[in-house]
């Protein structure tokens, strides 16, 4: 089965500094629905979208695909 379409949803966490490092509750999802062909890049623009939206917090990135059938 071919797939055409990636679904991106996107997780930040914000790291909070101490006396040690954790990771707090995440910020809500950005989904995102782009061609395979686009998948980095509109990782890319994301990133950049939310670390202007959140300077100095977007310390992980973490990216879980949903495939939907084309």
């Amino acid at each position: 089965m071919r797939h055409d379409v990636n679904t991106l949803n996107l997780y930040v966490w914000n790291e909070l500094v101490g006396a040690e490092s954790v990771w707090s509750a995440q910020i809500p999802e950005v989904r995102l629905s782009v061609s395979a062909e686009s998948r980095e890049g509109a990782v890319a623009r994301a990133r950049k979208s939310l670390e202007a939206e959140f300077p100095g917090q977007v310390h992980h990135l973490a990216i879980h695909d949903c495939l939907a059938p084309a």
